[in-house]
């Protein structure tokens, strides 16, 4: 793991810049509190940059963290003019005014970025610094031996505790971590990847904790609900008595009405008597458009980026929960972490078998081939049934007949073609260049293929073509075909921005011989 986090300090201030690097010191400091571990210590490299608001930028290496303090000039301009900050930055933190100013920035920000306004303690910046440093250092791959693996999974059976929750936390960069995980491998890895590792090796199985609801343009949690007015949207109404006119349906407040001690319908100007009309006390105005409305509407703001929209234009986050299986309880009394199902028994054919992060990175670099050039791009998926009655009993006769179908796939595989184990019985290909009449052949090849083998085993075999739609919604239109259930109508499956955890084994790698390909 590295030793040292690079940081850039930008600023129209020589002053701003001193203060940050007083503010910043020389180490980061990750303590696990109240527990007696030793912290781990990353030392900061700090450059620096005096700019004008006006300046285009240049890097020529790669930073953690951009920290943008601009006083003379608007930081959107300048952000908007320097996008190299986004390609050469994992992380930027926006330091501004306040004012309208955060409206237009937020709007530019990406997942791991964050906007502060003046003023803030030193306790508040260097709070905002630790969270994203730490997201910056989980994307960068953690290769963890066996053994550790090993260690933890024994623990959490010694102490039965099979089942790792996720705990939801705003401090948190993700929004949410499992603190099982923290206590084991260190706040530097990436535990929801970590996890996700282990299902792969079939050690756990993962089920939905909690669903709850994310940004749709920065996917953090952290929403606010509030009400406003149905018709303008401003929040500044409020609920008084109000006169219905039966006579022309006119509807306004009684204060309007009052014409000294009677009331007269404000739209025809005639008195209302005692059966003319009647009130209501339950309908509000709005003091921006003079509305009168017997409903508000609720709007979702996002409390990380500012984008506020309505609760159904939100998009779903799921927690997953994973729970020990008994392969877990086997892998520790071996002393291995072999791994169980399609990903345990196709270990020797890693040479020409990627990572689903690796397949992932490529499926979304083909989609975007096709948006810019309409390349086309096929996805075969090939499902194997039954596989998991073979897990608990005759591994033999798992081995030969996952073996036989990775034959099968490898046969048809071209130069350039992309294949990994996508779940416990599932293979994926990726097929560059082919479009939806080409795929449709190698669907028919391999159930051809896959048809013949012995022993035998039924499958499904399914094809789906990229579309402007993207690789997500490629995904889970093919995994449909292949009776895959989706956890939420709009799952998302391109995680680019997540660190790969590998797991070593005896020095060989486990599922991510690609792991460093991005």
């Amino acid at each position: 793991m590295r030793a040292d986090c690079r940081i850039l300090l930008i600023s129209d201030s020589d002053i701003a810049i001193a203060d940050l690097r007083q503010a910043l010191g020389g180490e980061l400091h990750i303590t696990d509190s109240l527990s007696g571990n030793d912290a781990e210590i990353f030392s900061l490299v700090l450059d620096e940059m005096l700019v004008s608001g006006e300046d285009l930028i240049e890097l020529d290496q790669p930073y953690d963290l951009a920290i943008v303090a601009l006083s003379a000039s608007p930081a959107a301009a300048f952000l908007s003019r320097n996008q190299i900050l986004r390609q050469k930055a994992t992380s930027r933190l926006i330091i501004l005014d306040e004012g309208r100013e955060p409206v237009p920035v937020w709007k530019q920000r990406s997942r791991y970025d964050r906007v502060l306004c003046r003023p803030f303690t030193d306790g508040v910046f260097l709070e905002r610094v630790e969270q994203l440093l730490l997201l910056a250092m989980r994307k960068v791959p953690a290769v963890i031996p066996d053994d550790a693996f090993l260690a933890f999974l024994g623990d959490l059976l010694e102490r039965d505790r099979t089942v790792v929750r996720p705990v939801v936390s705003p401090e948190h960069g993700a929004g949410f971590y499992y603190p099982t995980v923290a206590s084991a491998f260190g706040f530097t890895v990436n535990d929801h990847g970590l996890l996700e590792r282990l299902a792969e090796l079939g050690l756990c199985r993962r089920r939905i904790a909690m669903r709850m609801r994310k940004c749709a343009a920065c996917s953090s949690h952290q929403l606010a609900f509030g009400d406003a007015c149905s018709g303008c949207g401003s929040p500044d109404y409020g609920y008084e008595q109000i006169v219905h006119h039966r006579v022309c349906g006119f509807r306004d407040t009684v204060a309007r009405a009052k014409r000294g001690g009677s009331l007269v319908c404000p739209k025809c100007e005639q008195p209302m008597a005692a059966g003319d009309f009647e009130i209501i006390s339950d309908h509000y105005r709005c003091r921006s458009c003079e509305a009168v409305s017997d409903h508000s509407v609720s709007l979702a703001r996002c409390l990380d980026c500012g984008n506020t929209t309505e609760p159904e234009l939100t998009r779903e986050l799921v927690l997953h929960e994973y729970e020990l299986t008994p392969q877990a309880e086997e892998a520790v009394a071996a002393g291995t972490i072999g791994g169980f199902g399609l990903a345990g028994a196709l270990r020797n054919f890693h040479a020409s078998l990627h990572s689903r992060s690796y397949f992932l990175n490529e499926l979304n670099r083909e989609a975007g081939r096709f948006k810019s050039y309409g390349i086309p791009m096929s996805l075969v998926l090939v499902r194997l049934e039954g596989l998991d009655a073979l897990a608990k009993g005759d591994q033999q006769r798992l081995a030969a007949c996952a073996e036989g179908a990775w034959r099968a796939v490898l046969a048809i595989l071209r130069k350039l073609d992309t294949a990994c184990v996508w779940s416990d019985d599932v293979l994926a290909i990726l097929l560059p260049g082919t479009p939806a009449d080409g795929a449709r052949l190698v669907v028919q090849s391999l159930e051809a293929q896959l048809g013949a083998l012995k022993p035998h085993l039924p499958c499904t075999v399914a094809a789906g073509a990229v579309s402007d739609a993207g690789a997500d919604a490629l995904l889970r239109h093919t995994l449909g075909l292949v009776g895959i259930a989706l956890e939420t109508p709009d799952e998302v499956f391109i995680a680019s921005d997540e660190g790969f955890v590998v797991i070593e084994d005896e020095g060989d790698v486990v599922l991510d011989i690609n792991q460093f390909a991005r």
